[in-house]
């Protein structure tokens, strides 16, 4: 009579497929919050800082009017 022998295969199978779903959605989730960050940064509203040295630099090349028409918002 010969024992039963069990194969672990399917288990093991099992095992891989989540750990490679796992680290595929470890790695979608990093990379969209990066792109969030980045587009954030990019779409960042101009700040005071930001329009008086954009406002110095078009006085620079004589282009600026004097009273500065930029609007402005600060971030708190």
């Amino acid at each position: 009579m010969e024992g039963e022998h069990k194969s672990n295969g399917a288990t093991v199978g099992l095992i891989i497929i989540l750990l490679i779903l796992i680290v595929g959605g470890i790695y979608t989730w990093k990379s969209k919050l990066k792109n969030i960050a980045n587009r954030d940064q990019v779409l960042s509203p101009i700040t005071v800082e930001d329009s008086e040295e954009l406002e110095a630099i078009l006085k620079d090349l004589g282009t600026a009017d004097a009273e500065g028409s930029f609007e402005t918002e600060e971030i708190q």
